[in-house]
């Protein structure tokens, strides 16, 4: 929130983690005067034990039926509260952990609304992908560990 904040954007988190009638997104922001909207799932992921993170934009309920997953509920919060004429833009933000002594990246995924949820595809992130909203830089640690990885993967 306060990366967000210090690009003009006003943001308000809800910590809610358990299902309700009622899906909020972890984070809404909106720039003021004309917008954009966001609303954004935050994900904390060790990226040390992990190179990708999925977050599916449908999951398995408990009798096996599809059920709409936390980016939907996104997309969804963003059309019941902004008028069509507002830029809003759904996603993900996660923050991968590199370890106590280091400033851990932030990475922000949009998802373009496709009109019809049920052709929404799941949304994946690296710690080395662009973000689509540069909220902050890999610190110079964080930098050194993905170039490690680089070199790893072509040698």
């Amino acid at each position: 929130m306060r990366r967000l904040e210090r690009l003009g954007y006003s943001a308000i988190r809800i910590p809610t983690s358990a299902p309700g009638k009622i899906s909020l997104p972890d984070v809404i922001s909106f720039h003021n005067p004309h917008g954009p909207a966001l609303a954004l799932e935050v994900k904390a992921w060790e990226a040390f034990k992990h190179k990708r993170i999925t977050i599916p934009a449908w999951k398995r309920g408990r009798e096996g039926k599809l059920e709409p997953g936390q980016i939907i509920k996104c997309i969804e919060f963003l059309r019941k509260m902004y008028p069509p004429n507002i830029e809003k833009h759904a996603g993900v933000a996660v923050k991968f952990l590199l370890g106590s002594r280091t400033k851990s990246p932030w990475i922000i995924r949009f998802v373009d609304d496709p009109g019809d949820l049920t052709q929404l595809k799941d949304v994946t992130a690296s710690i080395e992908d662009p973000s689509d909203l540069e909220v902050s830089k890999p610190s110079k640690r964080a930098r050194y560990i993905m170039k490690v990885r680089r070199e790893r993967r072509a040698g």
